[in-house]
């Protein structure tokens, strides 16, 4: 136990020196599950054109930090929805990521402002995957969604995030 908080706080303090978020936040542990993990916030539907996405919801500059760090998979169907409470330009990178993903930068009238596929990053340096333009959300997926699905900037986002009271606290 005290190890593992160790280990927490060790890589919260390390993930707060970053020169901005790392890619994909995990809530909770540092689990490798491929299901989505409800958060206290519960998961978020993200609609972009036919394609659905139950994502994990960050919000806390902690688990923004943390994003997909360690996962070994993630479900089809998941991903991890960023939500930031400032619109500006934003960077991802890949440390301590273990599946590439594709990142799409959202802006605050939820249309896409770009994407890019990113890879695991294995050692220093990492690249740094920037959005063109100011954004509010950032969305995680599993790398190659965004060419499979035709995903074009300028595509409408549709993102349903649950209130408070509709989700139950632990």
């Amino acid at each position: 136990m005290c190890v593992t908080v160790l280990l927490v706080l060790a890589t919260y303090t390390f993930m707060h020196r970053l020169p901005s978020h790392a890619a994909g936040p995990q809530t909770g542990s540092f689990a490798q599950e491929s299901t989505p993990q409800r958060t206290a916030d519960g998961l978020a539907t993200v609609r972009i054109g036919q394609r659905v996405y139950l994502a994990e919801l960050s919000r806390t500059p902690a688990d923004q930090a943390r994003g997909l760090m360690f996962r070994s998979a993630l479900a089809p169907d998941g991903g991890m929805l960023f939500v930031f409470s400032d619109e500006t330009r934003r960077s991802f990178w890949m440390k301590n990521t273990l599946i590439p993903l594709d990142v799409i930068f959202i802006t605050k009238d939820r249309r896409i402002d770009s994407f890019h596929t990113m890879s695991p990053c294995p050692g220093d340096p990492c690249p740094i995957y920037q959005s063109a333009g100011k954004v509010v959300y950032v969305l995680e997926v599993n790398a190659g969604e965004v060419a499979r699905n035709r995903f074009k900037v300028g595509d409408m986002v549709t993102i349903s995030i649950p209130s408070k009271k509709e989700t139950p606290q632990r």
